[in-house]
């Protein structure tokens, strides 16, 4: 019976009942060993009647055995993966070591794929996922788990998680709400010590076991047995030193040293063990001297329990105390005999640990060993687990070239993991190891790239670019590599002389042997020219690139080649290409290859008029960032989200991206975004009539690309502001742009642009100009923007039925585009012409939410709502709650109706 848990028993009452009615969610228990997390789990279980209850339990002598405790969480349901989508249901066979891995396993798809499975079994009955010291949960495990239950809110699940505070290894579980336990109150103690004592006890000594123990239940229950009948009843005084806060370990230890030493040995073969494996528990303890009435004896102590072949300590106390007791020689002993256990158990992976454990030093064939682990860990898709591996393999390395070779293959695994700092300390030490210029190049790649995406764009650069003048003459496939991530990281920190750098090196390098050297060439090279103010030298290498990149069929490589095409001006190839690299990404459920295309996506659809497609590529593209652990990588998206609510007029979601921003530039620059923050900031002044404080966020852009996309935005408020020399400055790169590249797009913005800046008498045939080059172009808002302008003009110049058909346009546009600020300017210029107006119905995307949204574009492209779940990684019953709700708000009752009314979507 739990006593003093009331509130804590009515949120998991709350939780289950939710669970039932499809309203899905999680908490984690928090709280000191000995608390009454596992107490109250078990109520939970007991409480979960008619629900498929699934646990597992993070073990600390598996924290590096990759999805193990994933894999004792799932096995009640593991029938049900071919049920998934088959992707998925792939991973995370692979992912749980019952299929071989054949490339590399994506662990997010492995995560997606265990929220499909949980969802699975929840359409037969709610499910109850219990998992008790989640501290010691294996890394993949927990985020699969954390991955699960941030997306249950639709599905038939709840999930409570137990986790031990004052642990070395921290539970970090943000997004999910967190129930404290903390001492139990008076009345609920004085119960327990009764119960535990079998008999009365003074209500001043519960008042002082209360204050020593914190309330602590586990504590207040042990400490009678080491307390004299006398002094529980009042009749003697306390001991003057109470065995706290260490009582419970201590009690539990006490009661060990009672035991016969085999049955001791025994104990700490279990607690080496850790899993509970009982057939390898009792080989080992045989090998140790145990006779075959140690399990016996272990079990009439109370301290374990046998269930279904497993054993079981009565509190991870119990095993931490056991184990830790232990003198180092003899846990040696005990590690080395359970590998001996495991030798044919085909369990390869915790053998190799136990070998390691066991180890005193530098060894060969078990450093052989562990690194085959890693290998099989990464093809998993267990990163963490496989930098582990590397990293006690370098650690018995013999010779130091090993030793340096397997941290950077740690050091890669952990980037990967998004343990950036780990990853940073684990090249350190390889640097200082080796004097192999090749590898350290690899490491410096690595380092550059732990850079990019969380720390630095500028120091990034500069490990990359050093790197690759070190190696270009050695080996041309390497320094390539370096130059292309360091052309990425100079771009985003805005460093053009470093970019031109880059182009020269790549010039001078031997003509590459294969497509893929060709291709990073000639994109290298053309950025060079680019950046040096060389577009004519920049047109041919750059569009070869862009060419050449749909033949790879990768998502990186399609990513790159959409930079290229930004740079030459190309709408539709850059628009092509990130949409081909997300699709690939999703299709292949690798959310973090998804992330570069994803962000750029995003601005490729607020320029050709998709907003509401940008603004849930956006928002997924900072999540996501998050997620895989790479901060720097939010600071774009979230700077295209600021930017499409300065144009929309959406003032808080404006401020909320702006803070935002700013936070994530404080901690990790990225002059790109910091200056896309300052193009959205003059956005809104300028729709504010605030043209002068617009003119000068927009004098500290001084990135190339940011100047050339915000170069309409620059000459408008330059010539509101009354300041046209400035804007006649900012027209001329465009111009030459325009020129150079005969970009439609550029061509009417240079029209409009002298519409606005040259005589009255030349406005009309500017403001025609750029409308014929807009019908040839894919940016409708910039087409809008010229309509109104050009209305505007003519009803100012008397022509109000002529002005009439431009602002028409111009309104019709903006309203479907959710474009406020100038859809209220062209009604008050249609009124003025004399024109009565009425409020367009909203726009079917208008409608719908970005999630709703993406549903609807992917099931009217043909997706299954299980095909659908995968890609957008949410569970199918999520899908199919958003479409209904879409067929609600669009009037449509079936997939092809869907389907025809997608077209109309922005």
């Amino acid at each position: 019976m739990l006593r003093g848990r009331e509130t804590e028993q009515g949120a998991i009452a709350a939780l289950l009942d939710e669970a039932w009615t499809s309203r899905g969610g999680a908490f984690v228990l928090r709280g000191p060993a000995g608390i009454g997390k596992s107490a109250l789990l078990a109520d939970a279980v007991a409480r979960a009647e008619g629900m498929l209850v699934l646990r597992t339990q993070g073990i600390q002598s598996e924290s590096d055995l990759a999805f193990s405790a994933l894999h004792q969480l799932l096995l009640p349901i593991v029938r049900l993966v071919d049920r998934l989508n088959p992707n998925q249901a792939m991973a995370l066979r692979v992912g749980l070591g019952e299929r071989p891995a054949s490339g590399r396993n994506d662990r997010f798809l492995v995560y997606s794929a265990t929220l499909a499975l949980v969802a699975e079994a929840a359409e037969t009955r709610p499910v109850l996922c219990v998992v008790d010291d989640a501290q010691w949960l294996d890394e993949e495990s927990a985020n699969a788990m954390l991955f699960t239950a941030r997306r249950v809110g639709v599905e038939r699940v709840a999930m409570i998680f137990a986790a031990r505070d004052q642990e070395e290894t921290k539970f970090d579980a943000p997004g999910l709400p967190t129930v404290a336990l903390s001492g139990l109150p008076t009345d609920a103690a004085q119960a327990l010590l009764e119960e535990s004592a079998g008999a009365a006890v003074d209500p001043g000594v519960t008042t002082a076991l209360l204050e020593a123990t914190g309330g602590n239940p586990l504590a207040l229950v042990e400490l009678p047995g080491a307390l004299t009948p006398e002094e529980l009843s009042g009749e003697e005084p306390l001991p003057a030193s109470l065995p706290v806060p260490d009582a419970v370990a201590r009690a539990f230890l006490g009661r060990v040293r009672r035991l016969a030493p085999e049955v001791q040995t025994f104990l700490l073969v279990a607690g080496a063990e850790g899993s509970g494996d009982l057939a390898a528990i009792q080989h080992a303890a045989l090998a140790q001297g145990c006779d075959d009435d140690a399990l016996a004896s272990a079990e009439a102590s109370a301290l374990v329990q046998t269930r279904r072949d497993r054993l079981e300590f009565r509190h991870p106390l119990v095993r931490s105390a056991v184990y830790d007791a232990a003198p180092t020689a003899q846990r040696r002993a005990v590690h080395a005999a359970l590998a001996d256990a495991l030798a044919h158990q085909g369990q390869p992976d915790r053998r190799a640990w136990h070998r390691a454990a066991a180890a005193t030093g530098p060894d060969p064939a078990i450093a052989d060993e562990l690194e085959k682990v890693g290998e099989r860990a990464a093809a998993r898709g267990a990163p963490a687990a496989a930098s582990a591996a590397f990293e006690r393999a370098a650690a018995l390395s013999s010779t130091v070239e090993a030793g340096a070779s397997r941290r950077w293959r740690a050091a890669e695994q952990a980037r990967l993991a998004g343990h950036h700092r780990r990853a940073l300390n684990l090249l350190r030490a390889a640097r200082s190891l080796t004097e192999d210029p090749l590898l350290i190049a690899d490491l410096d790649l690595i380092r550059g790239a732990v850079e990019l995406v969380s720390g630095s764009t500028a120091s990034a650069e500069q490990v990359l670019l050093g790197a690759a003048r070190d190696v270009q003459a050695l080996d041309t496939g390497r320094a390539l590599q370096l130059l292309v991530v360091g052309a990425q990281a100079a771009a985003l920190a805005d460093h053009a002389e470093a970019g031109v750098e880059i182009g020269r090196i790549a010039a001078a390098l031997p003509r590459g042997q294969t497509p893929l050297e060709v291709f990073f060439a000639d994109l290298l090279v053309g950025c060079g020219h680019y950046l040096s103010g060389d577009l004519a030298a920049a047109l041919e290498p750059l569009r070869s690139a862009v060419r050449a990149a749909p033949e790879f069929e990768q998502s990186m490589l399609l990513t790159w080649g959409s930079r290229a095409a930004y740079y030459i001006g190309d709408d539709e190839a850059a628009f092509q290409l990130d949409s081909r690299a997300v699709s690939l990404a999703r299709a292949a459920g690798a959310l973090g290859d998804m992330l570069p295309p994803l962000q750029r996506l995003a601005l490729s659809e607020i320029l050709l008029g998709h907003w509401s497609s940008a603004a849930a590529h956006g928002a997924e593209a900072t999540r996501f960032a998050t997620e895989t652990g790479q901060p720097n990588m939010a600071s774009l998206p979230t700077a295209w989200l600021a930017l499409l609510a300065a144009y929309r007029g959406d003032t808080a979601g404006l401020d909320a991206h702006l803070a935002s921003a700013d936070e994530l530039l404080v901690e990790h620059p990225m002059a790109v975004a910091a200056e896309a923050m300052l193009w959205a900031r003059a956005v809104r002044e300028g729709r504010a009539g605030e043209a002068g404080a617009a003119v000068e966020h927009l004098r500290r852009v001084t990135s190339t690309g940011i100047a050339l996309l915000a170069s309409l935005d620059r000459v408008e408020v330059a010539v509101q502001a009354g300041q046209d020399d400035q804007a006649e400055e900012w027209l001329g790169p465009l111009a030459r742009f325009a020129e150079t590249t005969a970009a439609d797009w550029a061509a009417a913005r240079v029209s409009h642009c002298r519409a606005l800046l040259g005589p009255a008498a030349d406005a009309v045939g500017h403001f025609e100009q750029s409308l014929a080059h807009h019908r040839r172009s894919l940016r409708p808002f910039e087409w809008a923007r010229t309509e109104l302008a050009y209305g505007e003009l003519l009803r100012r110049n008397g022509r109000r039925v002529d002005a009439r058909a431009h602002l028409r346009t111009a309104l019709t546009t903006f309203d479907d585009l959710g474009a406020q600020p100038w859809a209220e300017r062209a009604r008050q210029e249609l009124r003025a012409s004399g024109e009565k107006i009425r409020r367009a119905p909203p726009t079917a995307a208008a409608q719908l939410t970005a999630q709703e949204l993406q549903v609807t574009k992917l099931v009217a492209a043909g997706l299954s709502n299980r095909e659908v779940a995968a890609q957008l990684f949410v569970s199918p019953r999520t899908v199919d709650f958003h479409l209904r709700n879409v067929f609600t708000k669009l009037g449509v009752t079936s997939r092809s109706q869907l389907a025809q009314r997608d077209l109309q979507l922005s």
